[in-house]
């Protein structure tokens, strides 16, 4: 071991106590949820200066910025747990590494990133770890996000803030199973300082050299092999909360139980949802008989009764069961917490008494309490208490230094004194035992003015000369210790010694003071029923026994009841217990049955709630398909009632058909026919049973017509079409056939029934109207005359393709639909307008004469008339007419009209007067030069009688 310098020793003399405190909180690390409350980091600091004598008190304060804070003030010496990642911050100097460990990456990608490239990723790290901007500056390609802690960046991966979670490699795989992040993978050796490693340091005030200097001197006599044994032990106890946690979860076969509780009923309910269904598409497709004879089946009735009956109790069975394995699992969980919050509190009080030990043993080597014991008698001053203040600077601890006898040394002060008194009368057997080199934990009664205290006392002197008692409250002590160890509304941690009384504050204090009594300490005793039920008072307590944990505990055996006791409020509990013989105590951990179970509450009322629906959903399908049977027995019956009038009724239809029917089985053999169909073949029905329609065929039907026809009726499809068949005198005829296929209860064809109608006369008929049709076409195309209809009722105009003819359209254009106006010349539209105002107000429209556009822009002449056509009260309903193309006429008159004025023009010029006549004597034509003879105009004499105007 290095010497130290006299700064060092000075530094040391001012403070032999250093008060430290975690920079960071790391689960694997940190062990407070186990059976060890000190972190690594605090472990390796305490085995680093142990050889120099320097206590270590681990301050239990915030960490992070709140650490660094209280580092600068003074209120801790130190903080451990500092990163090599980061840069020191001010007023803070950062130790030489004390342990190293490899850095890895957390991803949800299988397999999981590894290596130095950390180029286009997002990778989330904790600040407290790393800085950042160091990182951003060694890979800039990289988009580093900044969070708080390891849990946070892996949690930011979770949600998709990142790919990546950077930290360090078993803090990551520990955090990963604490998250329940099973998807996730850790890689191991991310560059973060070029070598994949993270190195730890301790963070020290600048202003304090001499510590710096006596904290480097440790650190490098460290053994490595001492750190590494300390890694392992750290090691060993992340692998046993691992393991506890696993342990917590239920079985495979518990597992499997509760989701066959679930799932079975449910497979069930829809096997029976399936089966009916079923059960409904195979009655449509059964015979109405063969459906009757499965619904009228007694046993297949009693087999659906008794399968339905089987289910609800194999659903009721299965749901007794979950919920036992259920509260049973929840049990059995609950106790494995009430065992881990138990051993927690167990090492905080051993470390807690150790601690107090340790430094009793300091003061009471000191060389001034060592010389007042030599000395003996009264002193001038109390050498416990002035040293003990550099020890116990910020605890709530009196230092007493007594005789073997418990009198006191020093000068005695009233609390002193009184003190000393009560230790004198509760622990005079204490007193020898510590004198004689055995440490003892005493507790104080409560005195006026005072409040319950406890004393650990320990030899004093090298030789055992006297006793040095440290006190304190027993309350503010137990309080400090136990209550991080409570769990729930309910839960409760206390001490309790071999006679069965509480030694720490009870949770339930006031309303045991209000049930029993107020009291200095509390009985652990059953009262056989809950308090509020039984009353209290110090008579009954004496009579009740210890409560099944204490009367355990006080026996010095350790135990768990996850079956439930009554505690000694009389309430059911689940429990945990512990002796500790150092101390002569046994520390217990309880919490509510009732508070533990009402967990169960929610899936108690599912589970229950899915089973009675399940088996009312049973039930109702077993009614309903009793229901189903009898109501389809009555309505089959009624069916078949029915099946039988309609047979009769087609019979009878049958043989009155005029249309020749029959009916031929699978192969095509004629089995029944009507009397038509020797009517219309000419075959007696006798002669046509047992052969095939092949006798009826003509010659003039294509084969692939047959082979058409029977593919699709054994396809099970209806054929329709006409045939040329013959008759039996050999005369052809044009047939009308229908077939449709009989199917059975496969669907397959089982019979062919085939209507047949002679439709010669029909199709003769039918050529006659085309051939008449066609000559009607070819007159109106001759006349150029187009038929027009307009329906009132819709304004829709319908045209005889003749129009779209004469305006040039093409070949199959339809101006249906087309309003006419859009086609009149713009000139003729109120003539049009009027000739139709007219014949809706006369029934008879006028003939009137427009012009129509043509496709190529021009104009063609048209003759329009027209009918209207009134309903029984006298309204229009539709028009119909005929528009004529008079376009050569006009063109004609024009050509004439013409021609007559050349005529007129030659006459004109003539010298001599020229009148024209017709055989009645009426003037038609008259030149200029005879109407100036006559003394009249040549308008006024064309038209009048030349004999009545010459005279």
């Amino acid at each position: 071991m290095a010497a130290l310098d006299p700064a060092e020793r000075e530094w040391l003399r001012q403070n032999p106590v250093l008060y430290v405190r975690n920079l960071v909180e790391l689960g694997c690390y940190n062990a407070l949820d186990r059976a060890e409350p000190l972190s690594l980091d605090l472990a390796i600091l305490r085995r680093a200066l142990q050889p120099f004598g320097v206590v270590v008190e681990l301050d239990p304060g915030a960490v992070g910025p709140a650490a660094l804070e209280a580092l600068r003030s003074g209120e801790v010496d130190l903080l451990v747990g500092a990163a090599g990642g980061q840069q020191a911050p001010e007023g803070v100097r950062l130790s030489r590494a004390y342990r190293a460990e490899p850095v890895a990456l957390a991803t949800p990608s299988s397999p999981a990133l590894g290596g130095d490239d950390f180029s286009g990723l997002s990778v989330a790290v904790p600040d407290q770890l790393f800085d950042p901007a160091v990182l951003r500056a060694r890979h800039p390609d990289t988009v580093w996000v900044k969070t708080p802690s390891v849990v946070a960046a892996l949690r930011a991966v979770a949600r998709g803030a990142a790919d990546a979670a950077l930290g360090p490699a078993r803090e990551l795989r520990f955090q990963v199973a604490e998250q329940g992040l099973d998807t996730f993978r850790v890689s191991e050796r991310s560059d973060e300082n070029g070598r994949g490693e993270l190195a730890w340091r301790l963070a020290l005030p600048e202003a304090e050299p001499g510590l710096a200097s006596l904290v480097d001197k440790a650190l490098a006599a460290l053994p490595a092999a001492a750190v590494a044994s300390l890694e392992e032990r750290w090691r060993q106890a992340a692998e046993r909360h691992s393991g506890a946690r696993q342990a917590t979860l239920e079985s495979d076969g518990q597992r499997l139980l509760l989701d066959l509780a679930f799932w079975i009923p449910l497979a069930i309910a829809a096997l029976f949802l399936v089966l009916l269904a079923a059960l409904l598409l195979a009655s449509r497709r059964l015979s109405p008989r063969t459906l009757e004879r499965y619904l009228t089946n007694n046993r297949l009735r009693a087999a659906v009764a008794f399968g339905t009956v089987v289910y609800v109790a194999l659903v009721l069975l299965l749901a007794v069961t979950a919920l036992e394995r259920i509260e049973e699992r929840t049990r059995w969980q609950a106790g494995m917490t009430l065992e881990s919050v138990n051993r927690i509190a167990r090492t905080h009080l051993e470390q807690w008494f150790r601690r107090r030990q340790e430094l009793a043993r300091l003061v009471g080597t000191t060389p001034a309490v060592v010389d007042a014991l030599h000395a003996g008698g009264q002193l001038a001053d109390d050498p416990c208490h002035r040293e003990s203040r550099r020890y116990f600077r910020v605890m709530q601890i009196r230092c007493l230094l007594l005789t073997d006898g418990g009198e006191l040394l020093g000068p005695a002060g009233a609390a002193a004194e009184k003190t000393a008194a009560t230790l004198r009368q509760v622990a005079p057997a204490g007193l020898a035992a510590s004198a004689a080199g055995e440490p003892r934990l005493v507790f104080l009664p409560a005195t006026p003015g005072e409040r319950r205290g406890l004393a650990i006392l320990e030899p004093a002197g090298f030789e055992g000369s006297g006793v040095l008692a440290l006190v304190e409250p027993a309350g503010l002590t137990f309080r400090t210790i136990l209550e991080s160890a409570r769990i729930g509304r309910s839960g409760e941690t206390y001490v309790l010694d071999a006679d069965g009384m509480m030694r720490s504050p009870s949770r339930f204090e006031a309303p045991w003071a209000q049930w029993h009594g107020a009291g200095d300490t509390v009985p652990v005793r059953d009262p056989g029923a809950p308090l509020t039920a039984t009353g209290g008072g110090a008579d009954a307590e004496r009579s009740w026994p210890l409560t099944r944990m204490a009367s355990s505990a006080a026996a010095g055996r350790d135990g768990l009841n996850v079956a439930g006791y009554r505690d000694y409020r009389g309430i059911r509990v689940l429990g945990a217990w512990t002796w500790l013989p150092a101390l002569r105590l046994a520390v217990a951990t309880e919490i509510d049955e009732d508070e533990i179970l009402s967990q169960l509450a929610f899936q108690r009322r599912q589970l229950i709630a899915s089973t009675v629906a399940v088996a009312v959903l049973a039930v109702m399908l077993l009614a309903f398909v009793l229901w189903f049977s009898d109501r389809n027995r009555v309505r089959l019956r009624g069916m078949l009632a029915a099946q039988d009038r309609e047979l009769r009724i087609f019979g009878a239809a049958m043989q009155g058909s005029p249309v020749a029917m029959f009916a031929t089985d699978r192969e095509g053999h004629i089995r029944a026919a009507n009397p038509a169909f020797e009517t219309i073949t000419g075959y007696p029905v006798r002669d046509a049973i047992g052969r095939t329609p092949r006798l009826l065929q003509g010659g003039q039907t294509p084969g692939a017509t047959y082979e058409a026809l029977w593919d699709t009726i054994k396809a099970g499809d209806h054929w329709r079409g006409e045939l040329v068949n013959r008759r039996r005198d050999g005369e052809e005829y044009w047939a009308y056939v229908t077939i449709a296929p009989v199917l059975d209860d496969a669907g397959r064809p089982e019979y062919f029934v085939c209507l047949l109608d002679d439709v010669s006369e029909r199709r003769r008929l039918l050529r006659s109207l085309e051939d008449s049709e066609a000559a009607r076409e070819d007159a109106l195309a001759a006349a150029d005359v187009a038929p027009w209809s307009w329906d009132m009722q819709t304004d829709y105009w319908s045209f005889h393709p003749n129009l779209a003819r004469m305006l040039g359209m093409a070949d199959g254009a339809s101006l249906d639909g087309t309003d006419p106006f859009e086609l009149v010349h713009p000139e003729d539209h109120d003539r049009v307008q009027e000739a139709l105002e007219n014949g809706l107000a006369t029934g008879e429209f006028t003939e009137v004469g427009f012009r129509m556009r043509r496709v190529d822009d021009g104009w063609i002449h048209v003759i329009g008339r027209g009918r209207l056509t009134r309903d029984e009260f006298g309204r229009p309903l539709r028009a119909d007419g005929i528009s004529i193309n008079a376009t050569a006429l006009v063109e004609a008159r024009e050509r004439e009209a013409v021609a007559a004025r050349r005529v007129e023009l030659l006459l004109d010029s003539a010298g001599e007067g020229v009148i024209g006549i017709d055989r009645q004597g009426t003037i038609t034509l008259v030149n200029r030069v005879a109407a100036e003879l006559l003394g009249w105009s040549q308008q006024a004499l064309r038209g009048c009688n030349l004999h009545e105007t010459a005279h």
